[in-house]
């Protein structure tokens, strides 16, 4: 599972249909999520921000579907630091999820501010990345500018989204792994699946202390660690060299369980409905050039 998390982004606002989760809604941290401490700033440590929690956390369940969480803080180091964390960004697909804020607090001096209390909403706006291609996939993203925001201060922010697939035979699965370019102070990844749910897991060989036990009717993968930094690949080297700090989750058994999925919802968007107007322009085309190649 992997969000939009980012400080400033630009956007082209484009008009969007209106969906049931198009908007975001506030709502008290799901029970099934444990909390995990908020480590302390270091302020030996340079650059423009600081990070110091990446929390998320899973809970896959059958055909597809699942829940999951993310709770993220990062301190303000500098006047840098301000253009990169000074807004949160997310992106969802309305048509299959629905966000959840839990808290989007300033802590300054100790004490915490909650943004969410002057009413004022994420901005949500269409946001088309791949219009160079002709492809449009109707994700949404919803921004909020952190105003007043000053060096020192601390942005705290948890959410979650609870996905449904709209796709028969889909299995549990998930992938993650750690943020490339930066170090975090802790970073905790925590999955839990149906233990009747068939899931292999791996994870990339530098990514020490993945453990994964039964909790009750669950399994349950746990990554926990300080000052993590992921390590970056040969420049030049394949994609596979660049799997690093990462692992996968998936009860599908090998590729071809999982195209089979797929393939009968490519065979009917091929199939041509019977008034079709291609038909008659194929035709056409076809009268027109007798050709084998035609």
């Amino acid at each position: 599972m992997r969000w939009l998390f980012s400080g400033f982004a630009a956007a082209v606002a484009i008009s969007a249909p209106t969906y049931a989760a198009e908007t975001l809604r506030v709502a008290p941290v799901p029970g099934w999520v444990k909390p995990v401490e908020l480590p302390k700033a270091d302020d030996s440590k340079g650059g423009a921000i600081q990070m110091l929690l990446l929390d998320r956390q899973a809970r896959l369940g059958s055909q597809g579907g699942a829940e999951y969480y993310e709770e993220s803080a990062y301190k303000i180091l500098n006047a840098q630091g301000l253009q990169v964390g000074g807004a949160l960004g997310l992106v969802w697909d309305p048509l299959t999820d629905t966000i959840v804020l839990h808290k989007v607090e300033i802590i300054r001096d100790g004490k915490a501010i909650d943004v969410l209390a002057d009413g004022q909403p994420f901005t949500v706006m269409r946001r088309e990345s791949n219009m160079a291609e002709a492809v449009i996939d109707g994700r949404l993203t919803g921004m909020r500018e952190l105003h007043d925001l000053r060096v020192g201060d601390i942005v705290h922010f948890a959410r979650s989204r609870v996905s449904t697939s709209k796709v028969p035979g889909l299995k549990a699965e998930y992938w993650d792994g750690v943020p490339p370019g930066v170090i975090t102070n802790r970073v905790y990844f925590r999955v839990r699946w149906p233990k009747a749910e068939p899931v292999r897991w791996r994870a990339s060989e530098d990514l020490d202390g993945v453990t994964v036990k039964a909790d009750g009717e669950d399994m349950e993968l746990l990554y926990d660690r300080r000052d993590v930094e992921r390590a970056i690949g040969p420049e030049d080297a394949p994609a596979r060299y660049q799997f690093l700090g990462q692992f996968q989750l998936s009860a599908f058994k090998d590729w071809r369980e999982l195209s089979s999925v797929f393939a009968p919802i490519y065979i009917k968007a091929a199939a041509l409905p019977a008034r079709s107007p291609l038909k008659s322009v194929a035709e056409k085309i076809r009268r027109e050039n007798a050709s084998p190649q035609a």
